[in-house]
């Protein structure tokens, strides 16, 4: 059920949903990360929104037919097994706190759309 894929999203008239993440993240960043951090998480993020707008052919907006949850945890299902590589490939980086993190949203998000075992 949860790892079938969306259906194409529907273009509508909402404000696209990674402008209020990226000015979301203005907010949080000026008051705890530098601007150079926050300069490069933005170019990033922009860069993905125009990643998705040429897959599907319009901007992520709410109310486009597709279900946000489980896109979201497909996505936090994949954050989990990347994480896991990441750990194994570089062992000295600090990625177990973040795979468990990621771990414990694939779970909340699973508890949500009340996915069957």
């Amino acid at each position: 059920m949860s790892n079938k894929p969306e259906k194409k999203p529907k273009k509508n008239k909402n404000k696209p949903v990674w402008d209020l993440v990226i000015a979301d993240l203005t907010m949080y960043v000026e008051s705890v990360k530098t601007r150079g951090t926050l300069a490069k998480l933005k170019a990033a993020m922009s860069e993905r929104n125009k990643i998705g707008i040429k897959k599907y052919g319009t901007p992520l907006q709410a109310f486009n037919g597709r279900n946000p949850l489980v896109d979201a945890y497909q996505e936090a299902l994949d954050l989990c097994v990347y994480l896991k590589q990441a750990h194994i490939e570089k062992p000295r980086l600090q990625i177990s706190q973040m795979y468990e993190m990621a771990q414990d949203l694939a779970y909340e998000l699973q508890v949500q759309l009340n996915v069957p075992l």
